[in-house]
């Protein structure tokens, strides 16, 4: 097992891994970071040689703080998105769907009576 120290980050909430989009999220950014907004993701290439040594790719700040995520490569049912690296983002009031690969917001939403949107996961 490969030991990494992401200099290009500061503190953390928690690490997603997208294996199937070659791609490591950091989530939770703590107020410090050096590189990436609070609260923001810190995205990472994992592909090739990447793969040992990971390559800090970019931020993503575009919905606020996110607490936690889950990403999955999309199979269906929804035609519209099979094919695509879809994350689900958990971002304290509210829940976002974006493409990993491009960035892009697909969806949004909440919920009534949430105290905090901590986390989920795809089934």
């Amino acid at each position: 097992v490969a030991d990494y120290t992401a200099r290009d980050v500061g503190a953390t909430h928690n690490l997603v891994a997208a294996p199937e989009a070659s791609k490591i999220i950091a989530v939770g950014m703590h107020p410090d970071d050096p590189t990436c907004p609070d609260g923001s993701l810190a995205v990472f290439d994992v592909s090739g040689t990447s793969r040992a040594r990971p390559r800090f790719e970019r931020c993503f700040d575009d919905v606020g703080y996110v607490h936690d995520a889950h990403c999955v490569a999309y199979h269906g049912p929804d035609a519209a998105f099979v094919g695509r690296h879809v994350c689900a983002l958990f971002a304290e009031t509210r829940i976002y769907f974006i493409d990993l690969m491009t960035f892009e917001i697909l969806n949004d939403f909440t919920y009534a009576g949430f105290g905090y949107v901590h986390q989920g996961w795809f089934s």
